[in-house]
């Protein structure tokens, strides 16, 4: 018995030890089952993959801006919480697309848009009637395994694409390229003898509309209120292709259920101790469309502050993508990296660091250190999936998740006091 006690004595002691050297705040009642739970709501068939512009786009602002009204969270536009901005945008519900093979014969057959073809690269208004090709490009379509150089100036291509990926470009040089699935591939490879041309339509409008960022804060128990600590997440998503939708689970239903939560654990914290600096969060709208919603923000923002960092969460819930990673760019993100690096282990989560001397990871976090202020990404190594229809809850892992929320109120408890310079390019 003596030696039983003498162990656990010992064993007591390690404990304390344990904690006295972590001292940083840990969310008991956040469960990575409930984490996961909010993410399948923010990338649900309700929302139909959320494109800028769209209806799903609207029910998901109006669901934030609700959400942050019942946090109490104060409007940082008097009104309410939408902070409007004018973009142009390609509406996916107008798109004219159809396809159809015409054989030798007289036969036809129709392909469908979303199902078996997608546009990649185009311009906004396709029509052509043209034969196909495997090996020549000229006055006919190049079908092909690989996407050609835009040195070799095909006009129009079909590639063979395992899994579809959506993109906000359209216009480019070099051409018009469409994505084709393998059945469809393999369809003109066995009856290329027999088809006389593809028939293709495709076009839609391009319309100027009023889109929304989503903003409230927690107000500084400083008068002044000149400092801010930006919190955000994009939460618009590539919306659909025909009867294709584009869920968006890790991109970025994943950044805006940090978000959310966020919001109302740091407004609980400011009831215990308030915080020197507003505590602004920032649910960004077409970020898909060129970072339009944060590039609005950030001017508009600029002149209530002195000071402003910028904290962005995207894609940080990925199933299998590696260890959390702060993305940026020098000198910027040096120092927001360093500390989120130290909070990271502390609380013994591994992190890495991506901060390169011209940023190529882009997301919202961009237009800020643009306007020299200190800001940066939280995200993970690898997100191959995103911007497909294989990006939906299967492929997220709430853990990652967690461990970034945590990472990012001990920052804000650690930091609301500090006055976060601009940088000197």
């Amino acid at each position: 018995m003596k030696h039983s006690k003498h162990r656990s004595l010992l064993f007591i002691v390690f404990i304390l030890v344990l904690l006295s050297g972590c001292n940083k705040t840990i969310i008991n009642n956040l469960s990575e089952e409930k984490l996961k739970e909010e993410i399948s709501y923010w990338s649900s068939e309700k929302f139909q993959g959320r494109q800028t512009g769209t209806k799903g786009n609207n029910l998901a602002r109006d669901e934030i801006a609700k959400q942050f009204k019942q946090l109490e969270l104060v409007p940082v536009k008097k009104k309410d919480y939408l902070m409007p901005f004018e973009m142009y945008f390609f509406n996916p519900v107008k798109i004219q697309s159809h396809l159809v093979v015409n054989l030798q014969d007289g036969q036809k057959k129709d392909f469908s848009y979303g199902t078996d073809w997608m546009e990649k690269y185009t311009d906004f208004d396709v029509n052509l009637e043209l034969p196909i090709s495997f090996s020549e490009s000229k006055g006919k379509i190049l079908i092909t395994d690989e996407l050609q150089d835009e040195s070799e100036n095909v006009a129009i291509q079909f590639v063979r694409t395992e899994t579809f990926r959506k993109t906000s470009m359209h216009a480019v040089l070099g051409g018009s390229v469409f994505q084709i699935t393998d059945s469809f591939y393999t369809y003109l490879k066995s009856n290329e003898e027999k088809i006389k041309n593809i028939e293709l339509n495709y076009s839609g409008p391009f319309e100027q509309i009023t889109a929304h960022n989503v903003v409230g804060k927690i107000s500084s128990s400083r008068s002044n209120k000149k400092q801010a600590i930006v919190i955000s997440a994009h939460f618009d998503h590539m919306g659909t292709a025909g009867d294709t939708t584009f869920l968006g689970s890790v991109d970025n239903a994943t950044g805006i259920t940090a978000l959310m939560n966020l919001a109302s654990i740091l407004k609980d914290d400011s009831k215990k101790q308030a915080f020197a600096s507003d505590i602004i969060f920032v649910a960004f709208n077409a970020e898909e469309s060129g970072l339009v919603g944060s590039t609005e923000f950030v001017e508009e923002i600029s002149s209530q502050y002195q000071s402003i960092l910028n904290i962005n969460l995207d894609c940080i819930g990925v199933k299998d993508g590696g260890e959390i990673t702060f993305f940026g760019e020098e000198p910027a993100s040096n120092l927001l990296s360093e500390k989120l690096t130290a909070i990271a282990k502390e609380m013994n989560i591994t992190s890495n660091e991506h901060i390169e001397k011209v940023a190529t990871s882009y997301s919202d976090h961009v237009p800020f250190m643009r306007s020299n202020y200190q800001a940066i990404t939280i995200s993970q190594e690898r997100f191959d999936k995103i911007h497909t229809p294989e990006d939906n809850i299967e492929y997220t892992d709430s853990k990652p998740l967690k461990d970034a929320i945590e990472i990012v109120q001990n920052f804000v408890l650690e930091n609301h006091n500090i006055k976060f310079e601009k940088i000197n390019r």
